[in-house]
């Protein structure tokens, strides 16, 4: 991940914050609580003093093969982000318990502070509503299949848990 993150890019790439906006616009005439909450979180992570890097945006077991090397697949995603919207991504895809999370940023190799792991759990939040904002936009413009709509409900209730 640090590798991808790391890399030199030129400066015409798309930005994370576009493609949140179009799901935004996708959804503003669906009526549901949480989006109004999971755009909000979004609002609040962006931060001008944190340079964005090419991320992947879509880390997950499905995107991942690992042969003799490792390698990333499935770049549709791909823009420039904040990094850890891809650690807090693979966090929540892989299903990370605390040890693994803690094995997963070490390899990272940047010492995150304690306000950087508030930050990263926010991040995990927001990769939780992106997901849910995803399922909400096949469910208005497409068929959705049950098992997707199982995963809108276990995504919601989970949001729900964490709000409080």
């Amino acid at each position: 991940m640090k590798q991808i993150h790391e890399t030199k890019i030129n400066g015409g790439e798309p930005l994370f914050a576009d493609a949140i906006e179009n799901y935004h616009r996708l959804l503003e005439d669906f009526d549901h609580p949480m989006i109004e909450r999971g755009f909000e979180l979004f609002d609040s992570l962006k931060d001008a003093k944190t340079p964005l890097v090419l991320s992947h945006n879509d880390i997950n077991p499905g995107n991942i093969l690992a042969k003799e090397n490792l390698f990333v697949l499935d770049w549709e995603y791909a823009s420039l982000n904040h990094p850890y919207f891809d650690l807090s991504n693979a966090i929540e895809n892989f299903n990370f318990n605390d040890q693994e999370i803690e094995a997963f940023l070490d390899s990272y190799d940047e010492a995150i502070t304690e306000e950087g792991i508030d930050r990263l759990n926010r991040w995990r939040n927001f990769s939780l509503y992106l997901a849910l904002f995803w399922l909400m936009i096949i469910e208005k413009y497409a068929t959705i299949q049950q098992t997707e709509q199982d995963w809108m409900i276990k995504l919601e209730n989970r949001l729900s848990q964490l709000e409080g």
